[in-house]
């Protein structure tokens, strides 16, 4: 590697595996969370799929982009269980391009299609966390 980086010394690899692939766990649970709800709704889950009705109950109360965040939380966590700092660092331009390329077209097509009931939403539920 041009520039390694290393996470050894600040925990022993067990810890780092335990603490990991908790992380790891939590965002795999707020994918799941999500994809529950997409379901019970009877709504598609893929970016870009039209949707017939705004998903605000079980975690869409507490984030916007449950599966965003599941993402970059496991993404945060295997860099940790497996000292993969550049994964982490990385984790910044992911969350970037996530922004740029999936949330904000999906956020104009929710505005455009449930008017007022999406901005009551966005005013009251934060984007990410």
């Amino acid at each position: 590697s041009i520039f390694p980086l290393s996470i050894e010394n600040i925990a022993p690899a067990n810890v780092r595996a335990s603490l990991g692939g908790f992380i790891v766990s939590m965002g795999i649970l707020i994918v799941v969370l999500a994809k529950i709800q997409f379901a019970k709704a009877k709504q598609p889950s893929a970016p870009g799929k039209p949707t017939t009705d705004l998903v605000q109950q079980g975690i869409f109360n507490f984030t916007r982009n449950p599966l965003y965040l599941g993402l970059v939380i496991a993404l945060v966590g295997f860099g940790i269980a497996f000292n993969m700092p550049w994964w982490i660092i990385l984790t910044g331009p992911v969350i970037g391009l996530v922004h740029g390329a999936l949330i904000i077209p999906e956020e104009r097509y929710l505005a455009e299609k449930f008017g007022d009931e999406y901005l009551a939403y966005v005013a009251r539920v934060r984007r990410w966390i």
